[in-house]
C-alpha cells in the first residue's frame, strides 16, 4: 500500500512540475512576440528633425534643406553645408561643405562618413 501511495505522489509531482514548466514557457514566448511587434511600430524621425540634429551639432549656420536629404536603407544621407560670413559688415557669405553625414532614421544618431 505504501509503494502505491509513493508512486502516485511521484507521478503527481512530475505532472505538476511539467505543467508549470509549460505555462512559464508560454508566458515568455508571449512577452517576446509583443516586444518584436513593438519594434516594428517605431516611427522614424522626420527630415526636419534630422536637420535639427545637424543644427544641434554645428549651430544655426547649417544651410542644408529638406530636399537635400536622401534615404538609404534606414539612414538619412546628407551633404552638410554651413554659411560662412566674412568679418566685414557688408561682406558676402558663402557656403562650405562639411562632408557627407549619415543620420540614423530611428535613433537620430549622427554618423560622419
Amino acid at each position: 500500500m505504501k509503494k502505491k501511495h509513493i508512486t502516485i505522489t511521484i507521478i503527481l509531482l512530475i505532472l505538476i512540475s511539467l505543467f508549470l514548466v509549460i505555462t512559464i514557457n508560454k508566458k515568455e514566448k508571449s512577452i517576446n512576440t509583443s516586444s518584436e511587434k513593438h519594434k516594428l511600430d517605431v516611427n522614424p524621425i522626420s527630415k526636419e528633425t534630422a536637420i535639427n540634429v545637424l543644427r544641434a551639432e554645428y549651430g544655426d549656420y547649417v544651410s542644408t534643406k529638406v530636399e537635400d536629404i536622401k534615404i538609404v536603407e534606414n539612414l538619412y544621407v546628407v551633404d552638410v553645408y554651413i554659411d560662412i560670413k566674412d568679418s566685414e559688415e557688408d561682406a558676402q557669405s558663402h557656403s562650405q561643405s562639411l562632408g557627407v553625414h549619415k543620420i540614423d532614421m530611428f535613433t537620430g544618431e549622427l554618423k560622419k562618413q
